[in-house]
């Protein structure tokens, strides 16, 4: 039967191949897989978090973050002319330190020398693969799942601090961010800091134009009609006056995204037919009234306020840039393909000091962790062969050592903004994230 016969899996009769070589000798030793790894990260580990959290290597296990805050400055005593004054002392301020040290990752991976060596290229039906290409392969695979797990512990502490045991070592891991209690909101809230009410943030269209909107609970970001546009431009006002920076970012997930874009203020600033504000199901009619017909290109105040790409795609609201997190991987806790923003939350982060000088509110701290020269950073080493009686083939290990954390906690701020079943409902469909993938 001639070779290539596309109904055979593989070739039964006679058959030559082309020259490969397959000796230990060709595979990269321990320096140039290293070599080979730091080569690929550029490619794979720029996202969205990496700004937040950019990356830095240092020798050192132990970083200290000390910081200071100064005293307010009040005003002079006003005195009686030739009378004596009083003696005040200032305030000169405080210092906090934090202290970070790394958690540790690493894995093996073993490379099956009568696999690679007898593979057939993909898309081929008797073309040798390089066993040279398929070692790049899964270095490359290796590569991309170690800045992976990275970008999920940066996601992990942006929402609050990385609370993880992982289920094949049974080693965990308790790292808290340390965003303050003043940071974090809820859409249903009524008595939260200190007592203050959360959900006068979230308001409907409607209430948000009355005089005293005092008195109204809060609604969800799902509802059509939540002022989401006022209550943004709001907590970003808050947010300066307490945190004393501006916000330069919001962080949501795809699902919240979408949401924001059904929203009705968003319609007042595209354009297009709001059958009604507080409409219920069952309420479209054609009687005068009924609906309001926005023109393209929606209501010049409104449109300012919210940032559409060329594609129509929502960049930005109330001038603070959106920012979608489409991180997915494989849980080890359950085997389920997830994304690891929540749908209901959305993040608010400064990437500026108080001066509006830019500065990333938090850093990716790599260090020196298990290689054997004492380097920082990402490390590789190989064993060429197995032991015998063990099938010929060798393993390659990866593994590094850091910590992603938050200079300025205050910096970050949440807002639980629905409930995943009212964001669930709202979309109607949800799609299903582990079709396709093994």
């Amino acid at each position: 039967m001639p070779l290539g016969t596309p109904n055979l899996p593989y070739v039964t009769g006679p058959y030559v191949s082309p020259t490969v070589t397959v000796k230990n000798d060709t595979y990269p030793d321990d320096a140039v897989f290293t070599e080979l790894a730091k080569s690929l990260i550029p490619i794979t580990s720029r996202t969205p978090l990496t700004e937040i959290f950019p990356e830095e290597t240092i020798s050192e296990r132990m970083v200290v973050i000390e910081q200071s805050y100064d005293g307010v400055d009040t005003i002079f005593p006003m005195v009686e002319m030739g009378k004596p004054d009083v003696v005040l002392s200032d305030n000169d301020g405080t210092r906090t330190r934090r202290f970070y040290q790394p958690l540790f990752i690493r894995r093996s991976m073993f490379v099956s020398h009568g696999e690679i060596n007898s593979r057939v290229r993909p898309g081929t039906m008797n073309e040798k693969w390089s066993p040279a290409d398929q070692i790049q392969k899964k270095m490359s695979r290796l590569v991309t799942q170690h800045n992976l797990t990275w970008d999920i512990y940066r996601a992990m502490m942006l929402l609050g601090g990385i609370n993880y045991t992982d289920p094949r070592t049974g080693i965990g891991a308790q790292v808290s961010a340390q965003i303050p209690a003043h940071n974090l909101f809820a859409y249903n809230v009524t008595s939260g800091y200190r007592g203050r009410k959360e959900a006068s943030l979230f308001r409907s269209i409607v209430d948000e134009n009355t005089a005293d909107p005092g008195g109204s609970a809060g609604i969800p970001w799902t509802h059509p009609d939540a002022a989401i546009v006022e209550g943004i431009q709001r907590f970003a006002r808050w947010f300066k006056d307490t945190n004393k920076s501006d916000v330069t970012a919001m962080y949501l997930s795809p699902e919240m995204r979408d949401i924001i874009v059904m929203n009705n203020e968003i319609k007042l600033a595209l354009g297009g037919l709001i059958p009604k504000f507080g409409a219920v199901v069952g309420d479209m009619t054609t009687t005068a009234g009924s609906g309001i017909l926005i023109p393209n290109g929606g209501i010049t105040n409104v449109a300012g306020r919210i940032g559409i790409s060329s594609k129509g795609e929502l960049v930005s609201i109330a001038g603070i840039p959106v920012i979608v997190v489409d991180t997915m991987y494989k849980d080890p806790v359950d085997g389920i393909v997830k994304r690891i923003w929540p749908k209901n939350k959305v993040v608010f982060v400064s990437g500026v000091d108080s001066q509006g000088v830019a500065e990333a509110a938090g850093r990716t701290q790599f260090c020196a962790s298990e290689e054997s020269g004492g380097q920082p950073g990402v490390w590789t080493r190989i064993q060429t062969q197995t032991q015998i009686p063990a099938a010929p083939g060798m393993y390659v290990q990866m593994g590094n050592a850091g910590l992603p954390y938050l200079k300025y906690p205050y910096r970050v701020a949440h807002m639980t903004v629905a409930s995943l079943d009212d964001i669930n409902n709202r979309l109607g469909i949800i799609g299903d994230l582990s079709f396709g993938s093994f």
